[in-house]
């Protein structure tokens, strides 16, 4: 088949005929995305129909993509030897990156060729969701939670999501414009990610036919054939190099400052965020947007708990349990506060013990021993990771939430609790405090008598801690993940002009 206009094989124009009838006629100048003219016009034609003698399956939304070779998993061979035409409205669902990643011979040049002759409306924009665990907290959390908010309405674009575990995506199962890649491959390392995003991740892009990438942690490929936003959540692997692990922090100062670079937005999580990415790379000032982050909305699918009959005290922690989160600072306070409890001859069975819940981390060998030595003592409990409805049951009957992280990009532990009326004592720092406004008790996270101080006002202030408990509630509501997903989408918009 032969076609004519700029970045065409040369030849005679014909015909072309899409998905649901319509058809590609020589004589009208319809300009491609970068402006060029294709020679080329487009004829409605009847949703329902395929392409003449096209071997694939009939539906509507169809979109050109090139590769060498045809058939297989719904692709359908009808626009020459090397293209092929596959749906996008309604999308599937799931698919396996092995279709599309790896480059094959021809299929670049064929890439450039068809790029010129197809008409990409609405945009497609790729999500990298690859950090996404089976057991997602934090980053993770975040983006399920912005999917999930982008699919909740229409917003006239297509999406496909990259990922390394789809079973936390099953939401987006039926949703039309969305899609889900499976990346296997690249789960567990954080290496393995890495060569991935730089090497294949392009590729990946170039055979999608994606109009923009947003790489939804950090890095983005430094050479790429479509538009890129990045998101950065902080800049803690920079401002605390000592916290993160070696090859973490390698691999970050060796990618993400020229990821900020090459990117073309950058969106962060919180003002707090803003500043420090501004501060970091002031090269970058005009392109960094703030889509502040919401509360998780699982707890708005939670009821109200009663009371206990016999209530047990105690202060609750929610996170992995590693450096950036202050944990060795936190049970010295928490330690000298007990002490000083014992000492004034208050109850022991009223005194407030420790539970926390949360991953282990890294680097915690000293913490490990305190904490073996205060579980030992019955002070403190260890609950590992917990899913949603038992930490909604911890928050609920817990005297308060102590989250005196150094710090944070955003820190949802902190609205988390406010929804469920939980007191929260938290870092008068950065996102933290941006998070919880007036309605916490806010410590020095490095000063134990500050933290000590804190704990014993969260303990005994009985009248202030209904007040944050009522304030919290309606602070929780304030952030929404559904203004997270239209600042995102006019993001996305600002950068595809």
């Amino acid at each position: 088949m032969a076609f004519s206009g700029p970045g065409c094989p040369v030849g005679p124009a014909k015909s072309v005929h899409l998905a649901g009838g319509e058809q590609l006629l020589p004589g009208n100048p319809l300009r491609d995305r970068r402006g060029r003219s294709g020679g080329l016009r487009r004829i409605p034609g009847n949703p329902g129909a395929r392409p003449p003698g096209a071997p694939g399956r009939s539906g509507t939304g169809f979109r050109t993509s090139c590769r060498s070779g045809s058939g297989g998993h719904g692709f359908c061979g009808c626009l020459g030897a090397n293209a092929h035409v596959f749906p996008v409205q309604p999308a599937p669902y799931l698919v396996d990156s092995g279709l599309v990643v790896g480059r094959q011979p021809g299929s670049r040049a064929q890439g450039r060729r068809w790029r010129d002759a197809t008409v990409t409306n609405p945009a497609h924009i790729v999500l990298d969701a690859l950090l996404v665990g089976p057991h997602p907290t934090g980053v993770g959390r975040s983006i399920l939670e912005l999917a999930r908010a982008l699919a909740g309405q229409e917003r006239s674009l297509t999406f496909t999501v990259l990922v390394t575990h789809p079973e936390p995506f099953d939401f987006l199962a039926g949703h039309q414009g969305w899609s889900v890649v499976s990346c296997r491959q690249v789960a567990g390392s954080t290496w393995r990610k890495a060569l991935f995003t730089q090497f294949d991740l392009p590729g990946l892009c170039r055979k999608l036919k994606a109009d923009l990438l947003h790489s939804l942690q950090f890095i983005v490929p430094l050479r790429c054939p479509c538009r890129r936003v990045v998101t950065v959540h902080d800049l803690a692997w920079k401002s605390h190099a000592g916290i993160l692990q070696t090859s973490r922090r390698l691999y970050y100062d060796a990618l993400v400052p020229r990821s900020l670079a090459v990117a073309d937005a950058v969106v962060t999580n919180s003002e707090s965020t803003a500043r420090e990415v501004r501060d970091f790379l002031p090269a970058c000032w005009d392109r960094v947007f703030v889509t502040p982050f919401g509360t998780p909305s699982w707890v708005w699918e939670m009821e109200e708990l009663p009371p206990p009959p016999n209530r047990e005290r105690y202060f609750l922690f929610v996170g992995t349990l590693e450096p950036r989160k202050n944990l060795e600072r936190l049970l010295l306070a928490f330690e000298a506060f007990h002490a000083e409890c014992v000492g004034k001859g208050r109850d022991p069975s009223a005194i407030p013990g420790l539970k926390l819940a949360g991953a282990r981390g890294w680097n915690d060998g000293a913490l490990r021993r305190r904490i073996r030595d205060l579980a030992a003592r019955g002070l403190l409990e260890v609950l590992d990771y917990c899913p949603p409805p038992r930490l909604w049951e911890l928050y609920s009957r817990s005297s308060g939430l102590v989250f005196p992280s150094l710090q944070e990009g955003f820190g949802f532990p902190i609205l988390e609790a406010m929804a469920a009326g939980c007191p929260v004592l938290t870092s008068n720092r950065g996102a933290m405090r941006e998070v919880a406004g007036e309605q916490a008790v806010f410590v020095e996270p490095e000063d134990l008598g500050s933290l000590r101080r804190g704990l014993q006002v969260l303990a005994w202030d009985a009248e202030g801690n209904r007040t944050r408990r009522e304030a919290g509630r309606v602070r929780a509501r304030r952030w929404d993940w559904s203004r997270t997903a239209d600042a995102t989408c006019e993001v996305y918009r600002r950068v595809l002009g």
